[in-house]
């Protein structure tokens, strides 16, 4: 039972969950354990925003159907613009990641540059399993992130996800 406040309400601080401690193994079994802490919307939104999403480079020109004007469409699958989308994607996932990892220590001057160093640095078995408590501890499930890989839009400019977007795949396929 959540503790409440004098007024008989449940205060907001209930909705707070402290770091947890979460032991992971390397091939080779070696156990480390690190603290991990959900984050809020905003954080997982500020890490976003270290790493911007490109935008499309101008494709073809094309007859609107509506309003019958030709006009110049974005070229989705140009494969550079595909290229500098999946590195930001794995960015925005490996910055979340670090934001909920309480007591690693990552060298860098600026967040980016820690960001960067962990992602090209941490290998995939870790990032695996701490991808898989990140997803639980903050609310991902198989149902969500089903959505989000099918999301049609991108997230970039002032667009917001219909769910919660994936940070990192289940290794199963389950959480």
């Amino acid at each position: 039972m959540p503790r409440q406040a004098a007024n008989g309400r449940v205060p907001l601080s209930a909705l707070v969950e402290e770091a947890i401690e979460v032991e992971i193994v390397s091939p080779s079994g070696k156990r480390t354990k690190l603290h991990m802490r959900p984050l809020t919307h905003s954080e997982l939104l500020a890490r976003d925003r270290l790493f911007p999403l490109p935008t499309a480079p101008l494709g073809d020109m094309v007859r609107n159907q509506q309003t019958l004007k030709i006009e110049r469409v974005m070229n989705e699958n140009d494969p550079v613009y595909l290229e500098k989308r999946d590195e930001a994607v794995q960015l925005r996932a490996s910055a979340a990641l670090l934001s909920s990892l309480t007591d690693l220590d990552v060298p860098g001057e600026t967040e980016q540059e820690r960001v960067q160093h962990f992602h090209m640095t941490i290998q995939m078995w870790a990032k695996q399993q701490l991808f898989d408590v990140f997803n639980r501890m903050n609310g991902f499930t198989p149902e969500t992130i089903k959505e989000a890989e099918t999301e049609v839009t991108p997230l970039d400019g002032g667009s917001m996800p219909s769910s919660p977007v994936l940070v990192g795949a289940a290794s199963n396929g389950t959480l």
